[in-house]
């Protein structure tokens, strides 16, 4: 198994990833910036990310985890010395798999990378038919539909790999609603108005919905 380290502290780096080897994972670069992250990613896809809050460049370790995760569906630990709830809440809203207060113990970083490997989300370049008319591109979250492409947005695109992780079995509203707006309490028209537009997408017969249940997308 394949970890990206995202780590501007160079012995925090080498630290993390001498550990890790220790363990037979398999480092595929130990970078510094959000952008060295997205080359790195591109160049060997890992399976996980260990990533840094507050690295060097523009975007911050939470806001290139948000990139990482929307785009290629990998799993991501943050490190931090913050403890503040204000950097705590706005981690937990990008969705972590883990989350890692330094200094930290060899034995809670196993622990982390185990976790988190636990929960990896598969996706596939290999595109799935949804339809007769409509083909879903998961990693360039697009739909092509006859000569026409589609583009997801962030919530369609997750919205519909749950659909796809459970296909043909029901999922609960308040699951969807859980797994897209982990943070915070939503009104049902939005969630309403996110499966419609969904349904739009990529069909109208491809979603269906169960008063007060929850919908199925059917394949």
């Amino acid at each position: 198994l394949k970890i990206l380290i995202v780590e501007d502290e160079s012995l925090v780096a080498f630290e993390i990833a001498s550990a890790l080897k220790r363990e037979n994972y398999t480092i595929t670069a130990r970078v510094s910036n959000a952008e060295d992250a997205f080359t790195s990613i591109k160049e060997d896809m890992p399976d996980l990310v260990i990533m840094d809050i507050n690295i060097d460049g523009e975007l911050n370790g939470i806001k290139a985890a948000e990139d990482i995760i929307y785009e290629h569906r990998l799993p991501v630990i943050f490190l931090t010395a913050y403890t503040d709830n204000a950097t705590i809440d706005e981690a937990i809203a990008s969705a972590p798999a883990a989350y890692l207060i330094k200094p930290f113990k060899r034995q809670e970083l196993y622990a982390a990378v185990s976790l988190a490997l636990s929960k990896r989300i598969k996706t596939s370049s290999t595109p799935v038919q949804l339809s007769d008319e409509c083909t879903y591109i998961a990693n360039f979250s697009e739909l092509q539909k006859g000569s026409t492409t589609l583009s997801l947005t962030k919530k369609e695109k997750q919205l519909l790999d749950l659909l796809l992780e459970y296909k043909n079995e029901l999922i609960p509203f308040t699951t969807i609603e859980n797994e897209l707006w982990p943070d915070k309490a939503i009104e049902v028209t939005t969630r309403r108005t996110l499966i419609h537009r969904l349904r739009g997408k990529i069909g109208e017969n491809s979603i269906e919905t169960k008063k007060d249940q929850g919908c199925i997308l059917k394949l």
